[in-house]
């Protein structure tokens, strides 16, 4: 953000608000209440917001939608993670609180007059006025709190925008410092390195070190088994049905198993020429309607669509559509279709596009599908509802009668034909024999006492032998000798590789780093034209090296570091910087200036309103966004 404000005159509260926004940045949270019969939709400390507030906020961001996405809105409508009621629940809120803010920091509205006069485009006539609110369907005491509404906060934004300018020369002095390129050379120390160099440590050493980690090689308790994991949905053979089940599913479950009401359908479309104003559309409805009375007394609709239909994939095919289904077409043609319920025409329909006369050829009813046709799809439907329970009884009677023999797992496994997995070795519990069989292991831990189990899972039933358990313990250091050697060496060259990439930083203070790096025996780097503008990967995306780097204004600065970065040790010193010749009076400048400002408005504006959710107590009605 920019680190100046502009010297303003009108309101020393309204600073004070930014200044805590800017210190706070405060999270905030919306609450969904309880079931209640309230007479709001959305509550703000003692604000309400009426259902009717809700639905004109509604109604106008859809229109915008609809003028803004033209065609694609019905498609992007339709997808599941569009939600226009989440949107409106977040317009109202936000404009809520900056009116609020607006009028808790002194800012006023003015004359009304004046306010009503700029959102009528200059002119105010009495009976205009009368007439734009009648198609806006407000009164003008709504219409005129709108307005005071949307006036005082656009005061709050333009004070703010005011605030987050610059002049010329500071935004040309941070265009500058985005723009430079640095050059850097860097040079890494790798722990691993030096630790393979490393000698292994005396006996007594290496002893006390193991004394000192001894948490570190306890191992938890261990369990080998073998298993029979039997899973409902390969044993769908298992569950009885009878011809009775599935007649009966099927008469409980018609209405899932109907053909949908059909209809073949021709359309006219006469659409609106572009630009056109609420003359020439009058004038198109007017030419619609003659239309559509010659289509009602039967003359020859694909005639008539061939003549007058602006519709050009249908039109020279006389407006066919072709068979339609209910629900297939988006909401304004389906419900036309099949509100007439029948062959007909209907009444002449205002579209988006301008206005549609639809005509149903062919009806067809909804109508139930044969049982025969769907018999298979309920019995497998049946079966996989069925086969978890069924399948639970027939291993509860496998573990029954395997207890009561003196087999193991594996010659059961075998007398009945099931596959028989081993673990092979003994587990811990956050291992398991599969991903599918996740958790099985710590359960079986739970049971230290038992060697046979049946352990039911969500997609499992699993029958268990334990064929070994180990207790938690530490290996004797003699048995873990090795890696307590590695793990040791680990350490060490850790604590060498800083130490080393230290004393480089304090030889390349007076001297070049590639340099120092070639006589310590490592390799150097360059990384070319890195500016503060550049997101950066890897090390140089980290805020530390970052800072180091581009807060050099002359080269060479000393070395800097050590940064650890993915376990090595870096060293970094800016060789040259390369500052971009630029001038207040350019395109170039003003565009920054004004992209900048406007990005700090809109973060101003962001934390402010989560400051004043965060210091709100906001109630929104539990069915109001599943509606």
């Amino acid at each position: 953000m920019l680190e100046f404000f502009h010297k303003h005159t009108q309101s020393v509260i309204l600073y004070f608000i930014i200044f805590l926004v800017l210190i706070s940045m405060l999270g905030f949270g919306v609450d969904f209440m309880g079931p209640s019969r309230e007479d709001y939709v959305i509550k703000i400390d003692d604000h309400k917001i009426s259902r009717d507030d809700f639905a004109q906020e509604r109604r106008a961001l859809d229109d915008l939608y609809r003028r803004q996405l033209g065609e694609m809105y019905a498609q992007l409508a339709g997808s599941p993670e569009w939600n226009i009621d989440s949107q409106v629940v977040d317009r109202l809120i936000q404009n809520f609180l900056l009116e609020r803010t607006a009028l808790e920091s002194g800012l006023g509205v003015g004359d009304l007059k004046r306010v009503l006069v700029e959102s009528l485009g200059g002119r105010y006539d009495p009976r205009l006025y009368m007439a734009y609110l009648e198609q806006l369907g407000m009164s003008s005491a709504a219409y005129e709190a709108q307005l005071l509404s949307r006036s005082l906060k656009e005061q709050l934004i333009a004070f703010i925008q005011d605030m987050s300018r610059a002049s010329k020369s500071e935004a040309l002095a941070l265009l500058q410092r985005e723009q430079t390129a640095y050059q850097v050379d860097y040079t890494a120390v790798d722990p691993a390195h030096l630790a393979q160099t490393m000698s292994a440590p005396e006996q007594t050493v290496l002893e006390q070190y193991y004394a000192e980690n001894l948490d570190r090689y306890e191992r938890p308790a261990r369990v080998s088994y073998d298993f029979i994991a039997f899973n409902p949905k390969k044993h769908l053979d298992w569950v009885e049905l009878a011809p009775e089940d599935i007649e009966l599913y099927y008469a409980d479950h018609q209405e899932k198993y109907m053909h949908p009401e059909q209809a073949k359908v021709s359309m006219i479309l006469m659409a609106y020429p572009e630009g056109a104003d609420d003359k020439a559309k009058q004038e198109l409805k007017d030419r619609a309607e003659e239309v559509q009375t010659r289509a009602a007394t039967d003359q020859d609709f694909a005639e008539l669509a061939k003549t007058y239909s602006d519709d050009l994939p249908t039109k020279f095919d006389g407006g066919q559509l072709g068979w339609i289904k209910r629900g297939e077409k988006d909401a304004l043609l389906d419900n036309t279709i099949f509100s007439l319920g029948g062959k007909g025409v209907s009444e002449l329909v205002t579209s988006p596009k301008g206005f549609m006369i639809i005509k149903v050829e062919e009806y067809k009813p909804r109508t139930p599908i044969p049982l025969d046709e769907v018999r298979a799809e309920i019995e497998g439907k049946l079966r996989a509802k069925e086969a978890p329970g069924h399948t639970s009884v027939r291993v509860q009677k496998y573990l029954d009668e395997w207890r009561k023999s003196d087999k193991t797992l594996k010659d059961f496994a075998s007398e009945k034909a099931l596959e028989n997995p081993s673990t092979g070795t003994e587990l811990s519990k956050d291992a398991d024999p599969s991903p599918a069989l996740s958790g099985l292991t710590a359960e079986i831990l739970r049971h230290p006492q038992e060697s046979k189990l049946l352990i039911e899972q969500k997609h499992n039933t699993i029958l268990i032998e334990v064929t070994k358990f180990l207790e938690a313990d530490t290996p004797p250091l003699a048995e873990i000798k090795d890696q307590v050697i590695a793990d040791y060496k680990t350490v060490k060259g850790r604590a060498a590789a800083q130490e080393k990439a230290k004393e480089l930083v304090q030889v390349a203070t007076a001297a070049p780093l590639k340099i120092a790096a070639q006589t310590a025996g490592l390799t150097i780097e360059e990384k070319k034209d890195l500016k503060p503008a550049d997101s950066g990967t890897d090390l140089f995306a980290k805020e530390d090296v970052r800072h180091a780097i581009f807060s050099a204004s002359t080269t060479p600065t000393p070395a800097q570091g050590p940064f650890e970065h993915e376990g090595k040790y870096f060293v970094v010193q800016v060789t040259d910087l390369k500052k971009p010749e630029l001038k207040e009076d350019t395109d170039e400048v003003e565009k920054y200036l004004t992209e900048r400002s406007q990005k700090n408005t809109e973060e101003i504006l962001k934390a402010l309103i989560n400051k004043a959710k965060a210091s709100s107590r906001i109630d929104v009605q539990p069915g109001l966004l599943q509606e």
